[in-house]
């Protein structure tokens, strides 16, 4: 069986540098002028560098170079259910200004040196809502015979009631 013909063609240096310096959020002529390449007016540089990046092997080099940034950056589901955990785990009392559960931390020194913290924390049962459609938990997967298989779901249902709400949302913890 043959193999596909090789379609793209390898890059040169230069284009190679241009293709980093696009992923680097160089606009199209910076980037062409950072490569090395030369242009005697700032439109050459810019028209140049639109068709450099329309050929297929530069445009395919971009597309990849964006793509492992992107996923080198991005949080995995693992990480991102981690981090909620932690934050649903958090002890109120036990919170810093560089803790993740805060969402807002001041602290106020009053003119007899005493400290008040104010800490603002995320809405747990919002978390694990969340952590519930992660994990594709649905609302009829946490039922069985018509009890709810997952006990944080009362949580999530009483923070939906109206009149709960407004209680539940945004905890304010003054110590």
């Amino acid at each position: 069986m043959k193999s596909p013909p090789h379609s793209s063609k390898p890059l040169t240096g230069k284009q190679r540098a241009y293709c980093q310096a696009r992923v680097s959020n160089f606009s199209q002529s910076a980037a062409y002028l950072k490569a090395g390449y030369k242009s005697g007016t700032p439109d050459a540089a810019r028209k140049n560098s639109f068709a450099l990046e329309q050929l297929p092997h530069v445009k395919a080099h971009l597309a990849r170079l964006r793509e492992q940034s992107f996923t080198e950056d991005a949080l995995s589901l693992a990480e991102k259910r981690s981090i909620i955990g932690k934050m649903v785990r958090s002890a109120p009392a036990e919170v810093s200004a560089d803790s993740p559960l805060a969402q807002s931390y001041t602290e106020e020194v009053s003119p007899d040196g005493t400290t008040k913290k104010k800490v603002v924390l995320p809405d747990k049962a919002r978390l694990i809502e969340i952590d519930n459609k992660m994990a594709g938990h649905t609302h009829a997967d946490l039922k069985e015979d018509g009890y709810q298989k997952n006990p944080f779901l009362f949580l999530i249902n009483l923070s939906n009631m109206p009149s709960v709400q407004k209680t539940i949302e945004g905890e304010v913890i003054d110590q």
